[in-house]
C-alpha cells in the first residue's frame, strides 16, 4: 500500500509538472509571436522592399544616398538593421508610417562629403566624427559615411565607415551594425544629468530601455544587484527509499547577471512508513544557502540556470512508541548537497515559471531504526524535481 501510494505521488507530481510546461509553452510561445510579429513588407517605388511601420511602434527612417548600391544590398542592410532595433520595440522603414507619426531618426547612408545626398542637412549644423581625409580609398568608392538625424535629441552625427574586404553577407551586417552603433551613441546623451536643449523632452520608453541595455557598467556608477524570490513545489526522493514533498521560498540576489547566491527555506513531509507497532510519519524543516548561474540570461522568452544548493535538515519522526528511542518522536538532523538546473519561460516583465531537476546526494544522512531494523532511511542518492513560479526586480 506504502509503495503503491508512493509511486501514485510521484506519478502526479510528474503529471503536473508536464501539463503546467505545456500550458507555459504555449502561452509564452503566442505572447512572442504577437510581440514579435514582423512589420508589413511592401515594395518601394526603385524596385526594392520597403519595411512599412504598421506596429504602431516607434521608428526610425532609412534613406539610400548612394546611387551605385544594389537594391539587394539595400534589403539587406536594412532587414539587419531591423533585426537589431525590433528586439528592443523599434522598427525600421523605407516608407512612411501608418498614421503620419513622426520617426525617431533618419539614418543616411552617402558618399563621404555628399551632402546633395542629403536634403535635410543644413549649413552650420552639428557634425560629430571624424571628418574624411581627402585622400581616402576611392575617393569614397570603399566608404560610406553614416549620418544620423536624431530627433529624439535634437542633433546631427555622422560617422564615416571604410568597407574594406567586407563581401556579400558580412558587407551589409557591418554597414547595419554600425547605424545601430551610431544611433545608440546619439541616444546615450538621455542618461546625463544635464543636456543640450531639444529634442524630444519624453522619449519612447523604448528608446530609454535600449540606451539603459548598451551602457556599459564601469560608465553608470557601476551595476545594481538584481533580487529574485522563487517559490518551488517539489519531491525528493532518496536511493534508501524515501520520498518526501514539499517546497521551499528561495531568494536570489543576482551580483552578477551571470552569477549571484541564494538562501531557501522550506518544509518536507513523508509518506508513512510501516512497522510492526504500525507506522511512522515525519516531517521536517530544511534550510539553504548556495549559488547560482544564468547559462543562458534572461534576455529573451527562455532562460537557464544552474544552482549548487548545500541543506541542512532537521526531521522529527512520530508514531507509536519506537523502542529504539524510547518514545513516541525523534528528531534528527542530516545534511545534503545537491545541483540543479532550472529552466523557465518569462510570462510577463520579470515573472518566470519554469521547472527545476537536480541530483546529488547526502552529506550527513538520516537512519531510523526499530529493534535494529530500518524504517525510514533519508541516505545516499537523492534526485529532486519540481515547478518554480519566480518574480525578478
Amino acid at each position: 500500500m506504502n509503495r503503491r501510494f508512493r509511486w501514485l505521488s510521484f506519478v502526479g507530481l510528474c503529471a503536473c509538472w508536464c501539463w503546467l510546461g505545456i500550458v507555459v509553452f504555449h502561452a509564452t510561445a503566442l505572447a512572442d509571436e504577437s510581440s514579435a510579429r514582423p512589420a508589413k513588407v511592401a515594395a518601394g517605388t526603385d524596385g526594392r522592399q520597403a519595411v512599412v511601420s504598421m506596429s504602431g511602434r516607434p521608428w526610425v527612417l532609412v534613406e539610400f544616398g548612394i546611387p551605385k548600391w544594389s537594391n539587394e544590398l539595400r534589403r539587406s542592410v536594412v532587414a539587419d538593421l531591423s533585426a537589431g532595433l525590433r528586439r528592443s520595440g523599434i522598427d525600421v522603414s523605407v516608407g512612411a508610417a501608418a498614421g503620419g507619426r513622426d520617426p525617431l531618426a533618419r539614418i543616411l547612408f552617402s558618399r563621404p562629403g555628399d551632402r546633395a545626398a542629403d536634403p535635410g542637412h543644413r549649413p552650420g549644423t552639428a557634425r560629430v566624427g571624424p571628418k574624411p581625409r581627402p585622400g581616402d580609398v576611392g575617393a569614397g568608392e570603399n566608404m560610406v559615411e553614416i549620418a544620423v538625424i536624431d530627433d529624439v535629441t535634437g542633433k546631427r552625427v555622422v560617422r564615416p565607415l571604410e568597407l574594406g574586404s567586407l563581401r556579400g553577407a558580412a558587407l551589409s551586417l557591418g554597414i547595419a551594425l554600425a547605424a545601430e552603433d551610431l544611433l545608440r551613441a546619439s541616444w546615450a546623451e538621455l542618461v546625463l544629468k544635464t543636456r543640450a536643449q531639444g529634442g524630444r523632452s519624453n522619449p519612447p520608453k523604448q528608446v530609454v530601455g535600449l540606451v539603459r541595455k548598451s551602457l556599459r557598467s564601469e560608465y553608470v556608477g557601476g551595476r545594481k544587484n538584481e533580487y529574485e524570490l522563487v517559490a518551488r513545489p517539489l519531491f525528493d526522493y532518496y536511493s534508501g527509499g524515501v520520498m518526501q514533498y514539499g517546497g521551499d521560498i528561495d531568494y536570489i540576489m543576482w551580483l552578477h547577471p551571470r552569477a549571484g547566491v541564494l538562501v531557501a527555506l522550506g518544509g518536507r513531509g513523508m509518506i508513512p512508513a510501516s512497522s510492526d507497532g504500525g507506522e511512522i510519519t515525519g516531517y521536517g524543516l530544511v534550510m539553504t544557502v548556495g549559488g547560482i548561474a544564468a547559462i543562458v540570461p534572461p534576455k529573451g522568452v527562455f532562460r537557464l540556470n544552474a544552482a549548487l544548493r548545500l541543506s541542512g535538515m532537521w526531521l522529527r519522526f512520530h508514531g507509536h512508541p519506537i523502542p529504539s528511542y524510547s518514545g513516541e518522536s525523534i528528531t534528527l538532523g542530516g545534511l545534503r548537497l545537491i545541483a540543479e538546473i532550472r529552466p523557465a519561460f518569462r510570462v510577463t516583465r520579470g515573472f518566470f515559471l519554469g521547472a527545476q531537476v537536480g541530483v546529488g546526494g547526502t552529506l550527513l544522512g538520516v537512519n531510523l531504526l526499530e529493534q535494529g531494523r530500518t524504517v525510514q532511511r533519508l541516505f545516499g542518492a537523492v534526485v529532486s524535481g519540481g515547478l518554480t513560479a519566480s518574480v525578478r526586480w
